[in-house]
This record gives structure tokens, sequence and C-alpha cells, in this order.
């Protein structure tokens, strides 16, 4: 069985979403060692991340990172 994990945001607090990015979500539901990289994902100000899994599976967000670029 091959599993998802999809992410979306939002510009408005949660009001509209964007299109979900979707990756597969590689080896077993044992495996912490998983590394998904979305992006770019562009600008925006005050950004709202919806994060997902396809399956009904046991799913842990254990570190998040962001690139933050400052200027026009």
């Amino acid at each position: 069985m091959t599993n998802y994990v999809m992410v979306s945001y939002s510009c408005d607090g949660g009001e509209t979403w964007s299109s979900e990015i979707k990756r597969q979500l590689m080896g077993s539901d044992k495996n912490y060692r998983n590394r998904i990289i979305f992006g770019p994902i562009g600008s925006a100000y005050n950004v709202v991340f919806r994060i997902r899994c396809s399956e009904n599976i046991s799913f842990t967000l254990v570190e998040g990172h962001a690139r933050i670029t400052f200027g026009i």
C-alpha cells in the first residue's frame, strides 16, 4: 500500500485552501526516518499550513523547517 502526505496552505486564516501538494511516504509505518520535502511554495504573509496523510495510519510530524527570505 502506498501512503501519501499532503500539504495545502491558506493565506486567509483557513477560509480557503490551495491545491494539495502530494509526496509519497516511503517505507513501512515503523520507519521514523522518512524525510519529505515540499517546496518552494512561494511567498505570502500570515500563512497557515494543513498537513494530512492519505490513509488511516499513525502519523506524527516530528520536526518542520522553513527557509524564510525577507525582501521584495
